[in-house]
């Protein structure tokens, strides 16, 4: 982790219209920054083109938010936490960060990040103790949000549990029917168990109202990733990208009882305006996605005090280790 130093301890306030953009490749490294990125870091502009972000990373933060950063980037999310910067001289700056990875095609070729102002009610000093639990492992984090190590177990088999086509078709194609068929007796001897008794069928309703949102969960946050890339550019091959992303979420929000579709027109009626401010469009779609994973995080305290909810998770572990089987068989 790099250690940038000294610090001076004063801080500074960025200004309520403040936007302070960045973009980096896939290795962080930064290609672009507008000017009050330049002006609140004290950096010059060539002095930040072509160095790692982390030219303004305070050492007061730690590592593992970071970690869950690049951890959603690779995993093609975005990403949004309070992040403590260091400026050129030593002083300090917090920002509300917003990351998002930026799509040519179906590849993704590195991240955009937009900073705003944090908003005046948030207690930065409670922040900070919290941050400061999270460097000693008293506290995780997952997607931004810091939480107990218990629940950021569950949080990551929320994300283990969106099954991929992709790897279902290298599954079938490598001639694995009867290993599939293997997995699926296990899951559902280990489902017959938990009904024996109501906790355990409380701990699988969790589990199923969880997987049922969490494709379209993952489908917004794509659309979100192309509504900035086509906001900024405005060029033929965002707008199909935008288009198709939007054609899928329709598609599974047409399954299920879609509550966020009121949000969602209007969230894309603020990008299709060609005056569309960037961090307006992000704020929209991020609350959207804030909403239904508030929703899930609804269900977990119960889910927590079930005594079989560690069955739950040796379960979607089996299935996790499957899945990684059936990539090394695809790929032999």
């Amino acid at each position: 982790m790099r250690i940038n130093l000294p610090v001076t301890g004063r801080v500074v306030e960025l200004q309520s219209d403040a936007v302070l953009s960045s973009t980096t490749d896939l290795k962080g490294r930064i290609l672009a920054v507008n000017d009050d990125f330049v002006a609140y870091s004290g950096f010059s502009r060539e002095e930040l083109i072509g160095k790692a972000h982390n030219i303004v990373r305070h050492p007061d933060m730690p590592e593992p938010v970071f970690a869950d950063m690049w951890m959603q980037l690779k995993a093609g999310r975005c990403w949004r936490g309070l992040v403590k910067n260091r400026c050129k001289n030593g002083d300090t700056y917090w920002v509300d960060a917003n990351v998002s990875p930026t799509v040519e095609g179906s590849r993704v070729v590195g991240f955009v990040s937009v900073r705003r102002s944090v908003d005046p009610a948030v207690d930065l000093a409670e922040v900070e103790r919290q941050y400061a639990r999270v460097a000693r492992g008293e506290l995780s984090v997952h997607g931004g949000h810091l939480m107990s190590h218990s629940a950021r177990r569950v949080a990551k088999l929320w994300d283990r549990a969106a099954w991929r086509p992709q790897l279902a078709g290298k599954i079938l194609l490598a001639g694995l029917p009867v290993f599939l068929m293997l997995v699926l007796t296990i899951a559902w001897v280990v489902a017959a168990q938990w009904r024996v008794n109501h906790s355990a069928a409380l701990a699988i309703d969790s589990l199923e109202s969880w997987i049922e949102v969490l494709p379209l969960l993952g489908a917004i946050q794509r659309e979100r990733g192309r509504t900035v890339a086509f906001v900024e550019a405005r060029d033929p091959g965002s707008m199909d990208e935008l288009v198709d992303a939007r054609r899928q979420t329709d598609r599974l929000c047409a399954g299920i009882d879609c509550r966020e579709m009121s949000s969602l027109r209007a969230a894309r009626v603020a990008a299709d305006d060609k005056s569309a401010d960037v961090q307006v469009v992000v704020d929209g779609y991020t609350e959207i996605v804030e909403q239904m994973i508030a929703g899930m995080a609804g269900g977990l305290p119960r889910f927590e005090a079930l005594e079989d909810h560690a069955n739950a998770i040796e379960v979607l572990e089996l299935i996790r280790i499957a899945e990684s089987l059936g990539v090394e068989r695809a790929a032999v």
